[in-house]
Formats: C-alpha cells, sequence, structure tokens
C-alpha cells in the first residue's frame, strides 16, 4: 500500500482524507505553523506541501475554503482566520449576509502533492450551494454547519456527515489525486 504524508494538523481532514483515500496508507505529517501567504487555495497548498518535502515518498497538502457571492468571494483564502473559532467564522459569515446579500456559495479545495524532488502537481474540486439562515448539523466540521450543496438533498454537510464524501470539494480534489497516483505508479 503506498504510504501518503499528509501535511496537517488538523484532526478533522486527517479522518475525511483517510476516508477519501482509503487505498492508501495516509499518515499525518505536522509542519507547524505555516505562513499560507499565498492569494490562492493552490498556492496555500503547495507552501504546507513543501514544508513537509521528503518526510514521505508522496507528500500532500491541502487548502480549502468557502467562498460567497454576497461577500465577493469572501472569506476565501483566508477562510480559517476568519474568526478565532468555528462557531465565530459561521457567524460572522451569517451577520454579514444579514442585509440580504446573495447566499450562492461553492467550497474550494486544491491539493498540492510532491513526489520526491519533482515539480508539484494541483488537483481541485469544487461543489456549488448555498448559505443556509442557520447552522443545522453536528457531523461536520468549519463551515459544513451553514453550506447547503446545490447537489444535495437541502441538508446542510454537516447533517450529511460522510454522506458528503460523495461530492465534497475536498472529495473532488482528492479523487483526482488517486487516480493521478494510481496512473503514474502503474506506468512507473
Amino acid at each position: 500500500m503506498m504510504r501518503i504524508g499528509f501535511a496537517t494538523s488538523n484532526p478533522h481532514k486527517l479522518a475525511e482524507v483517510r476516508r477519501l483515500l482509503a487505498g492508501f496508507d495516509v499518515v499525518a505529517l505536522d509542519v507547524g505553523a505555516v505562513d499560507e501567504t499565498g492569494e490562492t487555495f493552490a498556492e496555500n497548498a503547495c507552501i504546507k506541501a513543501r514544508a513537509a518535502r521528503g518526510r514521505a515518498p508522496v507528500v500532500v497538502a491541502e487548502d480549502s475554503g468557502l467562498e460567497v457571492d454576497g461577500l465577493r468571494g469572501a472569506p476565501g483564502v483566508y477562510s480559517a482566520r476568519y474568526a478565532a473559532t468555528d462557531a465565530g467564522r459561521i457567524d460572522r459569515v451569517l451577520r454579514e449576509l444579514a442585509g440580504g446579500a446573495s447566499r450562492r456559495a461553492r467550497f474550494v479545495a486544491a491539493v498540492c502533492a510532491l513526489r520526491g524532488d519533482g515539480e508539484p502537481r494541483v488537483f481541485e474540486g469544487v461543489v456549488e450551494g448555498v448559505i443556509a439562515p442557520e447552522p443545522r448539523g453536528d457531523a461536520g466540521f468549519g463551515y459544513d454547519p451553514i453550506f447547503i450543496p446545490l447537489e444535495g438533498d437541502g441538508r446542510t454537510f454537516a447533517e450529511l456527515g460522510a454522506e458528503k464524501d460523495r461530492f465534497s470539494h475536498r472529495a473532488r480534489a482528492f479523487a483526482k489525486l488517486a487516480t493521478w497516483l494510481t496512473t503514474t505508479t502503474s506506468s512507473a
């Protein structure tokens, strides 16, 4: 089984990625506090992956966030820093949308993979949705309690729990990574 080093200190993301990459041995690589100075999710994912380079045969890092149309794309790459806690971040988004701004939103994920000294490969996933008027569900993390995917049945990601793995932004990005890993390994 191929070993994948996942640069994260987030136990929720680690559990989700282990589910998404069930055919691989995913181990956490704690790279400490990394300055995410990129202007895109892909740039930030690659910054984190480079911080872990060489600590596993393949190193991956992920950056993701919520983009809300009515907030001109915010919180975007600042999703994790929009407030001090998940509850604070959710409250801020709902408060800023209170004036009737568009609730159309999307979750975006970028996964950066590094194999040895090779060039970074980036895989992206997006899921469109809307922001719920109030948080619902307790099975997710981050903005999951207020994000209703358009492809779903009206439940938030936090109400869907692991069911979101079928079509989440992270699931889409990691599926592309898994295909690349399988294809490049079998042709090597």
